[in-house]
């Protein structure tokens, strides 16, 4: 199923299988009587919040470490979806596969102001 996605998309659809499986640790509750939705929503929305950061850093990691191929192999898409997968599944996921580039720290500001840009389209 990665064929034809770049290194950052595989990444999204390795989060997008682990969410997928919230649905099972929070399956709606019938017998909530809430006036708006099913409370059993709040909790993974909840869940994504805490893991949005996480999910969108592994994205960006991904874009950046392979922009530059041209054409990537089955290996480098299942790396990049199974970081994704475990950046959705832990609260403050580490990507073992993000390293420093060693600048003076500006890129490190722009990256952050991105992400911080970017998961408030997943809350």
């Amino acid at each position: 199923p990665l064929q034809g996605l770049n290194p950052s998309m595989a990444s999204l659809h390795g989060s997008l299988r682990n969410i997928q499986g919230w649905l099972q640790d929070t399956p709606p509750d019938d017998n909530a009587k809430a006036r708006f939705g099913n409370p059993a929503f709040r909790l993974w929305h909840a869940r994504l919040v805490q893991r949005s950061r996480s999910i969108v850093k592994t994205i960006l990691v991904c874009h950046k470490k392979y922009a530059s191929e041209e054409q990537y192999d089955d290996e480098l898409l299942e790396q990049c979806s199974n970081d994704g997968f475990h950046a959705a599944s832990l609260e403050n996921y580490n990507n073992t596969s993000d390293k420093k580039s060693g600048n003076d720290g500006e890129d490190d500001s722009d990256e952050e102001k991105i992400i911080t840009e970017l998961i408030t389209y997943l809350h």
